[in-house]
């Protein structure tokens, strides 16, 4: 009789447990600030993976003090033909990716925006 009675003191503890972390949950999920913080994630974890993809396709191709302004327009023209180029005297933008040259034209610095906007 006894055993009987512990057991079900902690089937219906366990029981609660689970429905307040379903509740949890649920209202994580269904309130405004928690669709947000997921889509935020989401989208994080889309633009690192795109990121990482350009990060590696740009380290194959270009080589920082060894890549000229001539290589970086030709390689941007070839695989990034969607993105607006823009250049000053020292820098070449396009979208998310920026790239620095010193007075010569040598390539010194390779940057890139990531991120997802936070509302």
């Amino acid at each position: 009789m006894q055993m009987r009675s512990r057991w079900s003191k902690i089937a219906r503890a366990s029981a609660l447990i689970a429905v307040l972390a379903v509740a949890l949950v649920s209202v994580g999920v269904l309130s405004p600030e928690g669709r947000e913080a997921i889509e935020h994630y989401q989208c994080s974890k889309r633009d690192e993976a795109r990121a990482e993809a350009v990060w590696k396709l740009i380290g194959a191709r270009l080589k920082e003090g060894e890549s000229t302004r001539t290589d970086v327009r030709k390689f941007l023209e070839q695989n990034f033909t969607d993105l607006s180029i823009r250049e000053s005297e020292t820098e070449i933008s396009a979208g998310p990716m920026f790239f620095s040259f010193d007075q010569v034209g040598v390539l010194t610095e390779f940057a890139q925006e990531v991120g997802c906007p936070i509302d």
